[in-house]
Parts: C-alpha cells; structure tokens; sequence
C-alpha cells in the first residue's frame, strides 16, 4: 500500500480507513500530506502483518490525533521520526501499543508538550530495549503517562525534564515505566530529582546525568 500522492485537501478523517486489514503487509506513508487531516485514530489498527513502515517524510506539521494509529501491529519492528512540530492533545496515544516486534521506535523531537500527548505510546512493545530520546524540558498532564508501561524489555531511557513538579495534578510518568527491565539505564539532567519506582526511574536502574 503506498499513499505517497493522496490528496487529503479535503478530508479530515481517516480513522479505521484499514482497520484490521489483515493481509496488508507494506505501508509506504513517506509523503502522506497531513496537513488538513483531524482524526486518524485507529487508521491501521490491528493489521498485523504489516512489516515495513515508511514515515521519514510524514507531513505531521499539526497533529490532532493518531490515537491507536498503529496499535497491534505486532510484525513492524521500526518506525522512522515523527516530524511534527505542533502536537494536539493525545495525539500519539497508544500510537504503537501492542507492536511487539517494534525494535527501534520513532524519534521524538518536540520539546512543547501538551496534555496526554504520549500517553501508552508504546505500551507493550516487549522487543524495544532502548526508549526514543525525549528532549522536553517541561511537562504538560499526563504527557508520559503509562509510555513504556509493559516494554518488558526496555533498559535505556534518556528524560531531559528539568522540573518534575510542575504537572502534579495530573501525574505525567504515572506508571511510565510500569514493568520495564530490572536493570538499565536512566539518563537525565545534572541536578533535577527524580524519584524511585515505576512511576519515576525504575528500582535497579543506573543512573548518568548530562548537563
């Protein structure tokens, strides 16, 4: 399936458009123009053969909600960056939940976060040992709320945070890291605290800090 030319000027949802396509095994969305898109939540849901995914060039410059985008997708073992600059609340929720063969997850360089933006993005992914790097130095609610929670196999996470305090209302690493691996890595700025446990760096986990 390639969608390297679809017009979506005048669409603004997409969501279950190949919802449990269960035969659909390549997916090229390298130049998918999002820009008029609202709602694309559970757009390949459950497709669970799809082994190559293409996103280096998705148009993502205002994305309002991929929730379950990809979820169950557990053949794709990696996701290349997500190029957005302005993100929409839950936009990438439980974008990669349930992909258990994803290895190497997208990057994520947007450093203004808004509420539950990344909530379970990729819960499950029991192959993925090393977490996208994430640069926000600020929180919005529940922005990491139950990420990783399952990636049974995750053992590095770079958090450049530099104020824990400043979403309290709304947890936003409740569980975050929730039945990661016992021993890893945790890389985060010289001099911010951060507590033990699942909801903070995991009980086991080293500790490096960068200024």
């Amino acid at each position: 399936l390639e969608l390297l030319n679809f017009d979506t000027s005048k669409i603004n949802d997409t969501s279950y458009m190949f919802n449990n396509c269960s035969s659909l095994i390549s997916l090229n969305l390298s130049n998918f123009n999002t820009s008029s898109v609202i709602n694309m939540n559970n757009m390949f849901y459950n497709c669970k053969l799809i082994d190559s995914l293409d996103i280096s060039n998705f148009n993502t410059s205002l994305v309002t909600n991929m929730i379950y985008m990809f979820a169950n997708c557990s053949n794709i073992t990696k996701a290349n960056k997500l190029n957005a600059k302005i993100l929409g609340p839950e936009c990438y929720g439980y974008m990669f939940s349930g992909c258990t063969s994803l290895t190497e997850a997208p990057e994520l360089p947007v450093t203004e976060l808004v509420t539950w933006c990344y909530a379970h993005m990729f819960e499950k992914c029991t192959s993925l040992t090393t977490a996208p790097k994430l640069p926000a130095m600020n929180l919005a609610p529940a922005c990491y709320r139950t990420m990783f929670g399952g990636c049974s196999n995750l053992q590095h996470v770079e958090c450049l945070v530099e104020d824990l305090g400043q979403s309290l209302s709304s947890n936003p690493f409740l569980a975050w890291l929730g039945s990661v691996s016992p021993t890893g890595t945790f890389v985060k700025k010289s001099g911010v605290e951060w507590p033990r446990g699942s909801n903070g760096i995991p009980e086991g986990w080293e500790v490096e800090e960068v200024d």
